[in-house]
């Protein structure tokens, strides 16, 4: 393992010091007051929080797929299945639970 930790940490050196003999490889940023430091770290601070903000959000549904969505009470849904079982277009529904399932808990 010593070896090609070696060889990779030797090509790093050589292309660093390759591209830092090119002319245009550094430059200098001219002094400017500390007032700005704080103001522009803020001002960072504040684009972050916003972008990560809104990206954070789940998207779970747009609005033009749950449209034609129908909400209906159980009680409704579950005459219904007697129904559909005598006709054979349904399954026999579960054995009623003693207690909640655990997402509901």
């Amino acid at each position: 393992f010593a070896a090609g930790t070696y060889v990779l940490l030797t090509y790093i050196i050589v292309v660093a010091t390759r591209f830092a003999s090119l002319s245009f490889a550094a430059f200098e940023v001219p002094a400017f007051p500390f007032i700005c430091v704080p103001l522009l770290y803020a001002a960072m601070g504040y684009f972050l929080y916003r972008r990560l903000r809104t990206d954070s959000r789940p998207v779970l549904a747009t609005t033009s797929e749950v449209d034609d969505w129908i909400i209906e009470e159980e009680s409704a849904v579950l005459a219904v299945i007697p129904k559909r079982i005598e006709s054979g277009r349904g399954h026999s529904p579960r054995p009623p639970q003693s207690e909640p399932p655990i997402f509901f808990r």
